[in-house]
């Protein structure tokens, strides 16, 4: 598969400790990167389509390479449904307008990529929302989640996208609930919590334990570095001498800036600009009962 031209093929992966355990930085708009030496794929969410007549299904495609997003691609001229009889598409919206099989095509031209999604649009009514099997996280880990449909018929449709997100448990667990981040939450306190999924009138609750308690220590390093442009991003260790990445969990705080959580943006971890680099900058990192700091500072 071709490269993205206008991307850089591959980034240096840095590793500067900071002053500190935890480090932030204020909002920059920074280019697209690519993270890895791999050929990026474009991926449609959902990647398969099943809805009732009627009903509506939010589209997203994405050009990632791994698990980083490399870019959102705008659903508009660039994608078409084959049979438009059975389902339509207006501003990324997906409606169900007879019972019958099509696909939805979504392409990008930069690069020439391009991938097909299955639709099957059904005569049956909901009747059930299920959540999917969640394995026990680390704290401050993006966790992905999925929610499902099932019709009366036995049709599955995937309602990540359009499905309603919450938590009674707040405080252990954040749960973004916005176009650009449905679909992945993170736990925020090794403690029980609860996670809710509402389509209409269903809705479906799944419980989420966290494993392995809270790091025995967490820091700062450059993770990413781009052009002009550097990616910091916070590392916890564990008792069983893992080392994970913990940036979408933290809730960042950097003087002049709001406090966020790194889930809420597509790279969890903050870019600063190299004009913008001091040791002298401090940035904290909240995570757990943790609150830890560090400079803003790299090569």
């Amino acid at each position: 598969m071709p490269r993205l031209r206008s991307v850089a093929t591959a980034v240096s992966v840095l590793a500067l400790t900071a002053i500190g355990s935890s480090a932030c930085a204020p909002t920059v708009s920074a280019p697209a990167f690519v993270p890895s030496g791999g050929s990026p794929m474009l991926r449609a969410i959902p990647a398969v389509h099943g809805l009732s007549i009627g009903e509506r299904r939010a589209v997203q495609a994405v050009l990632e390479d791994g698990r980083e997003r490399i870019v959102s691609v705008a659903i508009g001229a660039n994608t078409k449904v084959a049979d438009p009889a059975i389902a339509s598409l207006e501003d990324g919206v997906l409606t169900g307008l007879a019972r019958g099989t099509t696909t939805l095509r979504i392409s990008y031209e930069p690069g020439g990529y391009a991938v097909t999604v299955p639709i099957v649009v059904t005569d049956a009514t909901p009747d059930a929302l299920e959540l999917n099997e969640i394995t026990a996280p680390r704290i401050g880990e993006r966790l992905e989640v999925r929610a499902t449909v099932r019709y009366a018929d036995g049709t599955v449709g995937d309602a990540t996208l359009d499905a309603d997100w919450s938590t009674p448990t707040a405080n252990r667990l954040f749960v973004p609930n916005t176009p650009e981040t449905r679909g992945a939450v993170v736990a925020v306190m090794p403690k029980q919590a609860t996670l809710v999924a509402r389509l209409g009138d269903l809705e479906a609750r799944t419980e989420i334990v966290p494993a392995f308690g809270e790091p025995s220590g967490i820091h700062v390093r450059l993770a990413w570095s781009h052009g002009e442009f550097r990616r910091f991003g916070a590392f916890a260790h564990w008792s069983d001498g893992e080392v994970r990445e913990v940036s979408a969990g933290c809730l960042w705080r950097v003087p002049g800036t709001l406090a966020f959580r790194g889930l809420e943006r597509p790279q969890h971890g903050p870019w600063v600009a190299v004009s913008d680099l001091a040791w002298d900058r401090i940035a904290t990192c909240e995570l757990g009962t943790s609150k830890t700091s560090g400079a803003l500072f790299g090569p």
